[in-house]
């Protein structure tokens, strides 16, 4: 399944509110009853973007971030697939 996500932070006073907010956005390809999910970011906000510069993630591929949801994942199901 494929859809849309952003994700915002703020962090605290006392800086420009351009420097306060951090964002993403881009596309999700969940997997499997969303026990995985792959983000694949398509804009981030300017403060973001300098910080994966300066972290030497600078290829979009580094930039490519994942969450597996293990809470989801069913153990009598998963013995079953293995035969156990």
């Amino acid at each position: 399944m494929r859809r849309m996500f952003r994700i915002c932070g703020r962090f605290p006073a006392g800086q420009p509110l351009s420097e306060q907010i951090w964002w993403s956005g881009g596309v999700c390809l969940e997997v499997g009853d969303e026990i995985l999910a792959i983000y694949f970011p398509v804009i981030n906000s300017a403060n973001l973007r300098q910080l994966y510069d300066g972290d030497g993630r600078d290829g979009y591929l580094s930039r490519i971030t994942f969450q597996f949801d293990i809470r989801r994942l069913n153990p009598v199901n998963l013995l079953s697939m293995l035969g156990l």
